[in-house]
């Protein structure tokens, strides 16, 4: 939806967090979000090869603001330059009502504490530049849609959303559009009523349906990646829907 009062239809500096773990390989694709409340996310990887936030929206017309230009943002990639060993990505997310504010922040967390007096020496690159910094060679998710499950189109069950995520550039380009291409999802504090994949014409890539449903009062958080001959050819994407998110109790 379109911001209160607004005449832009977005306004942002970055619309994910994108994480790589060289140990399993995976990369992550987490959507932001403006959320009612307080949100942390914590992202576990066991070797990290990098992460930042991205802006992959480059249209003008996603947001129509011909001084800020934030369809000409920059991405901002954190690269290890050693074996930082076990630890997190924290995601938080601080609800805002003004975009003078910066509400987002990313942070490597090692999994060993830190005790008092002691420090640690960690190396690292900082590039800022253009979505595709991270030489991710993946599909990426480039645009997430969420709503009411119940509704005409949305698969019409009750309590449940439907959540649509469209793939495009990486290995996807090389499939043909005939291609055995299925869909992996997993949830925690929900369960999922249905998924699977589909090539869209239109948007010369691929797209991936959730229809899932949260239990009451908890978060919802997702997971989901498109694969073919037994391979990832996506990004992992994930997400999650608290229990105080607009959606949530606008449908409740």
């Amino acid at each position: 939806l379109r911001p209160r009062g607004q005449w832009r239809p977005q306004v942002h500096d970055s619309d994910g967090l994108l994480i790589h773990d060289e140990q399993s390989g995976e990369w992550l694709w987490r959507p932001l979000l403006n959320p009612a409340e307080l949100q942390l996310g914590f992202h576990q990887v066991g070797n990290l090869g990098g992460f930042g936030l991205i802006q992959r929206d480059r249209e003008f017309s996603r947001f129509e603001d011909s001084e800020a230009r934030y369809d000409l943002r920059p991405s901002a990639w954190v690269e290890p330059g050693e074996d930082w060993g076990n630890g997190e990505v924290v995601l938080v997310e601080i609800p805002t009502d003004s975009e003078a504010n910066d509400n987002i922040v990313a942070f490597w967390k090692p999994r060993q504490q830190v005790a008092a007096g002691d420090s640690r020496y960690l190396t690292y690159t900082l590039t800022f530049g253009a979505p595709s910094i991270s030489g991710h060679p993946l599909g990426r998710a480039v645009r997430t849609f969420v709503g009411d499950g119940a509704q005409p189109g949305g698969g019409e069950a009750e309590g449940a959303y439907r959540f649509i995520v469209d793939f495009q550039g990486g290995a996807m380009d090389q499939l043909d559009r005939n291609a055995a291409v299925v869909s992996e999802v997993s949830a925690r504090g929900g369960k999922i009523v249905e998924h699977f994949a589909e090539y869209i014409e239109a948007r010369h890539g691929w797209r991936l349906s959730i229809l899932a449903r949260p239990e009451e009062g908890k978060d919802l958080a997702l997971r989901g990646v498109l694969s073919a001959d037994g391979k990832p050819v996506s990004e992992t994407w994930t997400y999650q829907l608290g229990p105080a998110t607009g959606l949530r109790k606008q449908v409740q």
